[in-house]
Order: C-alpha cells, then sequence, then structure tokens
C-alpha cells in the first residue's frame, strides 16, 4: 500500500494549512483545558490551564470558519446532513420538560459540524501532519496517565493494577479513565495501520500501557480482538501465498492457527482478569430471570439501562427525547440507542447516512494509507461507544467527524492529483499518473 510521488511533488504538496493548526489547536485545548466547575468536583495531579473549554473552542472554531468562507468553501451531502441533524435537535425543545444539561449535550453536534466541515476542506497533502498530531496527542494523554498513577500510588508497581480505586482518580483535562481509553484505543489502532516505525511503536507501547492503568475492560477487550484479527488475517495471506503447501494441507494448517490464536487470547484474557479485577465484572443484576441476569451481569447492569432507554425511545418515535437528563439519570452506553433516544428514528437514519457517506468513500481508496487507518479509527471508536458513553460528547465527536474530514479530503486530493487506486496481484498500490 503505497504512493509513490517524487520528491519535488512531496514538497509541493506537503505544506500546512488553516486546517490542520485548526486541528491541533482543538486537540492541544482538549488536553491541557479544565474548567473551573471541575476543579471544585476533581484533582488534577497534571499540568493543566484553567479555562472555559467550549470558549476556547468556540474561538478557535470562529476564526477558521471565516478563514474558509474566503477560500472557495464546498459543501457535501455529509455537511448537509449534520446540519439538519443539528436543526432537529432543536425540535424535542417544543414538547420535552427535561431541560438540564440540554445545551451541554446539544453542543457535540455543533463540533460534529464544524470540525467535518473545516477538515473536509483540505486540499493539501496532510497526511504526515495528522499523523504527527495524533502521536503526539497520544503521547501527551499516555504521560498523564503515567503520572497520575504515580502520583496516586506513588509507584509504578505491576501490583497496583489489582487496585481498581483509581479509576475514580484517574483525572485528567480531557476525561477520566474510560474516556481516556476511549481516545487512546482508536489512536493506537490508527498509527499502527498508518506507519510502523520505531517513533510508532515506543508511542503505541506508552498508549497500551496507560490503557492498562486506564483499567479499562472495553478498551483492553478490543485492541486485543483487533490484534487477534490482524494477526490471523497476515498469517491467512501468508499461508495462502506459500506454494511449498498443497490445498489439502493449508486448510488444517489455517484452522490450527486460528485455534491456537484463539486459546492464547483466551488466556490472555484470564491473566487480565486476576490482574485487573474490574474485568471479573463483579456486579449484581435485579433481574430473576437467568439469561438476562448473567447478561446484565457481565455488561456491568448495561441491559438494565438498556430496557429504561427503550421506554423513553418509545415516548418519542420519530424526533426523540432531545439532550435532557435528570439529575443522576444513566446515559446509554450504546450509541445506536442512545441515537435512538436522542434524536427519535429521523435522526437515526441521517446519522447513518453521514456514517455511510464517508464509509463508501473511503472504501474506494482503502488502499491508500491514511485512508485505511483513518476507517480502522472510526471503527474501534463505533465499536467502543456500544458499551460506553463516549460518542455523543465534545472530544470524541471532534476525533470521529474531524478525521471523517480528512477522509473526504484525502480521497479528492487523490482524485485531483491523478492519484487513481490500480490494482495488482497480490496488493493494491497507488500509482500517481501524470496528467495529459
Amino acid at each position: 500500500m503505497q504512493i509513490s510521488h517524487t520528491r519535488d511533488s512531496r514538497k509541493k504538496h506537503i505544506t500546512t494549512d488553516y486546517t490542520l493548526i485548526f486541528f491541533f489547536s482543538i486537540f492541544l485545548t482538549l488536553v491541557f483545558a479544565v474548567n473551573d466547575t471541575e476543579i471544585l468536583t476533581k484533582v488534577y495531579y497534571v499540568f493543566n490551564v484553567r479555562v472555559n473549554e467550549i470558549v476556547v473552542i468556540t474561538s478557535i472554531t470562529l476564526m477558521t470558519l471565516f478563514l474558509s468562507l474566503l477560500k472557495n468553501p464546498k459543501f457535501d451531502k455529509v455537511f448537509l446532513f449534520l446540519f439538519v441533524s443539528l436543526i432537529l435537535g432543536i425540535v424535542p425543545l417544543l414538547y420535552v420538560d427535561t431541560l438540564n444539561s440540554y445545551w451541554g449535550n446539544f453542543y457535540p453536534l455543533i463540533v460534529s459540524l464544524t470540525a467535518y466541515y473545516v477538515c473536509s476542506q483540505s486540499k493539501v497533502d496532510f497526511t504526515e501532519r495528522v499523523y504527527q498530531t495524533l502521536l503526539i496527542v497520544s503521547l501527551i494523554l499516555s504521560l498523564q496517565v503515567v503520572y497520575t498513577e504515580f502520583q496516586y500510588f506513588s509507584s509504578l508497581s505491576f501490583g497496583n493494577l489489582s487496585n481498581v480505586s483509581i479509576k475514580g482518580a484517574m483525572n485528567i483535562p480531557i476525561g477520566s479513565s474510560n474516556m481516556i481509553a476511549a481516545f487512546l484505543a482508536p489512536i493506537i489502532i490508527f498509527l499502527l495501520s498508518y506507519k510502523r516505525n520505531v517513533k510508532t511503536w515506543g508511542v503505541v507501547l506508552i498508549s497500551f500501557y496507560a490503557i492498562l492503568l486506564c483499567r479499562s475492560k472495553n478498551a483492553i477487550l478490543i485492541l486485543s480482538i483487533f490484534l487477534l484479527i490482524s494477526i490471523i488475517s497476515k498469517m491467512f495471506k501468508r499461508l495462502m501465498r506459500d506454494q511449498s503447501l498443497t490445498p489439502q494441507m493449508k486448510v488444517p494448517v489455517i484452522i490450527g492457527v486460528i485455534i491456537s490464536l484463539i486459546g492464547i487470547f483466551a488466556l490472555f484474557i484470564d491473566f487480565a482478569n486476576t490482574v485487573i479485577t474490574d474485568l471479573r465484572f463483579a456486579y449484581y443484576s435485579p433481574y430473576m430471570n437467568t439469561v438476562l441476569n448473567y447478561l446484565d451481569t457481565i455488561s456491568s447492569g448495561r441491559i438494565y439501562v438498556y430496557h429504561m432507554e427503550l421506554k423513553r425511545f418509545s415516548e418519542h418515535l420519530f424526533f426523540g427525547n432531545g439532550f435532557g437528563y435528570e439529575f443522576g439519570q444513566a446515559r446509554s452506553h450504546n450509541w445506536l440507542l442512545e441515537l435512538l433516544v436522542q434524536k427519535g428514528l429521523v435522526g437515526f437514519f441521517i446519522y447513518l447516512l453521514c456514517i455511510f457517506y464517508v464509509i463508501k468513500s473511503g472504501l474506494a481508496y482503502k488502499s491508500d494509507k491514511f485512508v485505511f487507518a483513518s476507517l480502522n479509527l472510526l471503527a474501534v471508536i463505533y465499536l467502543q461507544g456500544l458499551f460506553e458513553v463516549t460518542i455523543f460528547t465534545t472530544g470524541i465527536d471532534f476525533l470521529i467527524w474531524g478525521i471523517s474530514g480528512f477522509v473526504i479530503s484525502r480521497v479528492n486530493y487523490i482524485k485531483k492529483h491523478g492519484l487513481e487506486p490500480k490494482s495488482t496481484s497480490p496488493s493494491v498500490h497507488i500509482t500517481h499518473l501524470k496528467k495529459t
């Protein structure tokens, strides 16, 4: 998976524009900014800047939007759908009674729209800059986690992993333990999918250690599954190309490899159960039904939450319940269900159309390593969001739609500069075609 350029061509196309400055600036705000209200309720061991995060992000966004409007802006289907989704988010105000935190939960819609719009406007070869930004973000978050762990326990002992009390104290500007892992896991997958060099592996190892310190069973399981699938996929391709083995011999070898890897995966999870006690799913379900009780237990009470949220969804099927939540009210812990509850069936299908358009556009150029890495990042985020409250928050939505915008920009850049996918066997390459 390569894109061949001449040295002069790369110097010409790799430049920095306002979209990259926007992307880096917002992330810089997310990893260091802390609101005054959060200072009063949480303890932060790491360096932070006390500033209103929403004000800073909004200010950066408005300045960037002003610059973009001066450079022949383009609006596509995704922008249109996200804009309609934003407008529809106001409709529930006509009939719902719960308005607590409504506008705070509505703000990610604005972030999604603006992040996608700005990043989809880029006309340069930004791939290395985005990679470097995510590398820096991952390193900063990881070091913040490691420092917090050290300050809490006064050591970095392996035995501390069994003490899950730190989950309540693992607070850094971007969020608490599960939210930190929700950023690190997809960024790790992006980095490994895009470029595997010493720098990448160094940051990835530190980031994975940080996820262990977050004691996030969701992120650990998802990363393990992705690693398992990646290994199986590569071994399968090598076996298929191996001419020394007959077709009859390849089948049992493949089955044996898969069984062995699954066994190793099971042993790893069992080992993690003994090291990180939070993986033991120590939750007592209120359900008397054996099946529901088991499912609710292993999901740490998610089934009960789903049950209550489905009731809320049934109250306003078409336009949803909006973004207000009573104090202490649990959120869905599943982005599909939360989407239905907040936006109803209309908003649900509009959102899925946005995702479909981005993925469809990206898959046509998945032989490009940046597009491929970006699609993997999005896959991890949406997989994590099936079990955690991560999507429809300011930071994660910025990452989702910023990267989605870059995917569209990258596809447009490939088309504009004559970089058309060309299939070869056994791999796919993208070669630079000169215009005639």
